[in-house]
């Protein structure tokens, strides 16, 4: 459930404002179906939806609940995720603009050129985050001890990322920023403050400005364009490396050209 926690912690809280208060697993098809409709009121895309209802699953599966008696697959509950669906469809919010390579290149140089362990640790963070089309939740479970070093180049062992399909390892390149900063743990806000910041002083930008155009998806999507035009690899390999499962998927990160 590790994954899954703080969608839980919201599940949590949804059973403690019942009146009476419930326990939230297990818990009956009807009262999962409602929760699932409160998600879907507040969503603005189906994607929100379908984690929780992930988070249901792995819930009740955790605690021995029979696949057959599991609430997710109730078709009360299966109907409302059809119609969040409908509603909400498959489209992406603020879909940010990918990240030419030379664009990453100058700000990394920037920030290491500028010292400092935070700004190295990031700089670092955000080229491997294009190299090997991370997500931010890629980057937040490397360790230092999957990590390791080569003559000419560097890998790191990644046990499962949230689309993996193919094998439990993947080679990319980073830290974890759990080992850094002191222990504290660095959030999605925070990061892409912080590599926002670093593209900003490399060309002298605001990083305000930088922000209504990129994102750190614009890492993945940025990388990912790039390999495919350079058209060396095959689609089975890109689609590994990626973690996608066809090649449907993997287009949604493929854009036409890169202008940064």
């Amino acid at each position: 459930m590790r994954g899954y926690s703080r969608v839980y912690v919201r599940y949590q809280a949804f059973f403690q404002d019942r009146d009476p208060p419930r326990v939230p697993v297990p818990v009956d098809p009807i009262t999962v179906a409602m929760y699932l409709q409160y998600i879907a009121n507040a969503a603005r895309t189906f994607s929100v939806v379908k984690t929780a209802s992930a988070m249901v699953f792995t819930a009740h599966d955790l605690a021995l609940v029979p696949a057959d008696r599991n609430p997710t697959a109730h078709r009360l509950v299966a109907a409302v995720r059809e119609a969040a669906h409908r509603r909400l469809g498959d489209r992406r919010l603020d879909r940010k603009e990918p990240l030419e390579f030379a664009f990453v290149q100058r700000g990394v140089r920037c920030w290491l050129m500028m010292g400092g362990v935070t700004r190295q640790m990031l700089a670092t963070l955000g080229f491997d985050m294009w190299t090997g089309f991370w997500r931010y939740d890629c980057a937040e479970k490397v360790r230092l001890r999957d990590m390791k070093f080569c003559e000419t180049h560097m890998t790191t062992f990644l046990e499962k990322r949230k689309t993996d399909k193919y094998s439990p390892m993947s080679l990319c390149f980073s830290r974890s920023m759990a080992d850094c900063l002191a222990g504290k743990r660095l959030d999605y806000p925070q990061l892409r403050r912080y590599l926002l910041r670093m593209l900003g002083e490399a060309f002298g930008l605001d990083p305000e400005a930088l922000r209504q155009l990129y994102g750190t998806q614009s890492l993945r999507y940025g990388g990912a364009t790039a390999v495919v035009a350079a058209d060396q690899v095959t689609d089975f390999e890109f689609n590994a490396y990626g973690g996608w499962s066809s090649s449907a998927a993997a287009a949604t990160y493929k854009a036409v050209s890169l202008n940064r």
